[in-house]
């Protein structure tokens, strides 16, 4: 069985948990940058699931879990509408793939597409560039 999710965004990783002090005390809080990203794949795996798809609601087994991040291209990456020859094939920055993956697996977690991220015992992500006129996003598939 497979569930694949394809979302368009901007893709954010998941940020570290900050602390501030307010009047002597310490508040701990997680800054919301992934949030607009992690919502939209909770909706989206939740229409999926109940859509047609053959995906149970939390499912219980162990899963593999490929990601692929796609990054939009800067301006500076093309020239006369076609992307330049030395413009890098490779996305070496940031968000780090070990944020993107937190993000997305908490996503699939609070969208009941399993019970708990332990059960992943095959994790794949990767991240690159945009092609042509390629919306940037995630594609994401789950397998049993």
């Amino acid at each position: 069985m497979t569930l694949t999710l394809r979302w368009h965004g901007v893709v954010k990783g998941q940020p570290r948990a900050r602390a501030t002090r307010a009047g002597g005390f310490i508040r701990m809080y997680t800054p919301d940058t992934a949030d607009a990203m992690k919502a939209g794949l909770v909706a989206l795996a939740r229409e999926s699931i109940g859509g047609g798809n053959p995906w149970p609601r939390d499912y219980d087994g162990p899963v593999s879990v490929t990601i692929t991040a796609i990054m939009a291209r800067p301006k500076a990456h093309f020239l006369r509408g076609q992307v330049r020859e030395d413009a890098p094939k490779r996305h070496p920055h940031k968000p780090d793939l070990d944020n993107i993956a937190k993000a997305v697996l908490d996503a699939l977690t609070r969208a009941r597409v399993w019970h708990d991220d332990a059960q992943v015992d095959w994790l794949l992500v990767r991240r690159r560039w945009a092609i042509w006129d390629e919306k940037p996003g995630l594609i994401v598939e789950v397998t049993t």
